[in-house]
């Protein structure tokens, strides 16, 4: 039997490197945000990074985080 070709539809990020306080840049399949990580939260089990930025606060699925980087200083 062959295993399937195909590539799952979500990357795993590994959040293990946030650090809170430090701004980040999340790229989702909307576009980029950037902000100040806040932490992590489950609503309804699924899980979301928290990004802060003049605007308000953004709940980020991490089903749609496609990648997530320090952003420079």
């Amino acid at each position: 039997m062959k295993a399937p070709s195909t590539a799952p539809t979500s990357a795993i990020i590994d959040l293990n490197h946030l650090r809170r306080g430090d701004i980040y840049r999340a790229t989702t399949s909307t576009g980029p945000i950037t902000g100040e990580y806040l932490g992590i939260e489950a609503p309804h089990g699924d899980r979301s990074i928290l990004l802060r930025h003049p605007a308000g606060t953004e709940s980020i699925a991490l089903c749609s985080v496609t990648s997530i980087q320090l952003a420079a200083a």
